[in-house]
């Protein structure tokens, strides 16, 4: 049974480069917001986190903080911000989501569980399967 591609999105521009996927982040449902590439982070279970630049950019409130571990420190304490991701290849649109504040815009797991993707290293892409 073969997979068809559903979209695929170019590696960031990185040392190395690293796979992306493009969202659509607003600071609520109403607005449009901004479409920014976003890291595809395998080893963050989280799903998404924002750097400061864009925190700056949509003007969030900071809603909370959690503690995290990463993989430099098991006890890491980071704001949260209440943002609305539009995806269409995934079927989100301007849904809410608690986004963590870090250094890098970063998607992970929880967003691409039970999906079907592939990291081509030979295009230098990622891509969804349908």
């Amino acid at each position: 049974m073969s997979q068809s591609v559903s979209k695929c999105w170019p590696h960031t521009e990185n040392k190395p480069p690293s796979p992306s996927i493009s969202i659509t982040i607003s600071a609520s449902e109403k607005e449009e917001g901004l479409t920014r590439m976003f890291q595809v982070d395998t080893g963050f279970s989280g799903a998404v986190a924002i750097d400061e630049e864009l925190i700056d950019q949509l003007s969030l409130q900071r809603v909370g903080s959690i503690h995290i571990a990463t993989a430099t420190s098991l006890d890491v304490r980071t704001d949260l911000y209440l943002v609305y991701l539009t995806i269409p290849e995934v079927k989100i649109n301007r849904q809410p989501f608690a986004a963590l504040r870090a250094t890098r815009c970063l998607v992970g797991r929880q967003l691409l569980d039970h999906r079907k993707w592939l990291l081509d290293n030979v295009r230098n892409r990622f891509c969804l399967l349908s």
